[in-house]
């Protein structure tokens, strides 16, 4: 697995630059693991793979705590 490109939330524009980018990066295929799905959305010339995967966190604070936490510090400043 080489470079990772977030995939999600861009604006027209953006998703040009995506395409462009995706098609200048000389990869064979592109994994998209993210909820766009990006073979509707963009139009690379190189084949999209969609892959699921599952989160299990095996240690330290929770995600949730983490999210709760940052949540109420924006909301004191």
């Amino acid at each position: 697995m080489g470079a990772v490109v977030p995939a999600l939330g861009y604006s027209k524009a953006q998703r040009a630059e995506l395409e462009q980018t995706l098609r200048r990066s000389g990869a064979d295929a592109i994994v998209d693991a993210s909820p766009a799905r990006l073979d509707r959305v963009l139009r690379v010339g190189l084949p999209i793979v969609r892959v699921r995967y599952r989160f299990e966190q095996k240690s330290g604070p929770s995600i949730l705590a983490i999210v709760e936490n940052a949540i109420a510090a924006r909301g004191t400043k």
